[in-house]
């Protein structure tokens, strides 16, 4: 029975103690274990479920920006919660250091942000007319304005709303360049695996010569 009050430390598939990891290593029998990425695939699941079930109620069309945004901002301490109440598990082997998706978000995020507000100022210092400034909207937009016109940048909308915006159009971003990512990953790890072959296949000819 799940007791949130009582948090029991992961143990070890090597010693079978309830140990911590330091340096990728347990803290008793100096095993190589880590915490595998299934872990955290499963929190964050539950945490987008959670934030879905209380983000369909509090939706509103007027600030659709700053509700996106305070999902966002929310999802933080909820995987904290989250990370408590289900402690991970441990597995042998080396940690393998990647790139997790929410950095990928992050980044696109960043470089939104820094986009748009470079090329905000620039406009205003120029002048821009009010024609260039929707169609720097249109582009900053998309592709969420797309689905949903309440996602729409206008000048009306607030700082928050335009953040939020930015957050949501990160994430399709993020999702596209995570696919190219893994879909060039593995490309070039079947040509390695090929490479490999062909070089057995080559050896194993000339030692029968």
């Amino acid at each position: 029975m799940l007791n949130p009050f009582r948090h029991r430390p992961p143990t070890c598939p090597e010693c079978r103690s309830p140990a911590r990891m330091l340096y990728g290593n347990c803290s008793y029998c100096s095993t190589q274990i880590h915490i595998p990425l299934a872990y955290f695939r499963w929190i964050w699941a539950l945490v987008v479920t959670v934030l879905v079930a209380a983000g369909i109620p509090t939706y509103t069309e007027q600030h659709a920006g700053t509700w996106f945004l305070s999902l966002a901002c929310t999802s933080l301490p909820l995987r904290i919660i989250a990370g408590y109440l289900i402690p991970p598990w441990f597995e042998r082997g080396p940690v393998k250091l990647r790139l997790p998706f929410v950095g990928w978000y992050l980044t696109h995020f960043v470089f939104l942000f820094t986009y748009w507000t470079f090329l905000g100022w620039s406009h205003f210092a120029l002048g821009a007319s009010h024609r260039d400034i929707a169609e720097l909207n249109a582009i900053l937009s998309s592709p969420i304005g797309w689905i949903n016109p309440a996602f729409f940048i206008v000048p009306s909308r607030s700082f928050a709303d335009v953040c939020g915006i930015l957050l949501g159009n990160s994430f399709f971003f993020a999702v596209a360049t995570w696919f190219l990512y893994r879909g060039a990953r593995f490309i070039m790890r079947r040509n390695r695996v090929t490479r490999i072959n062909l070089s057995e296949q080559v050896g194993d000819s000339n030692e029968d010569d």
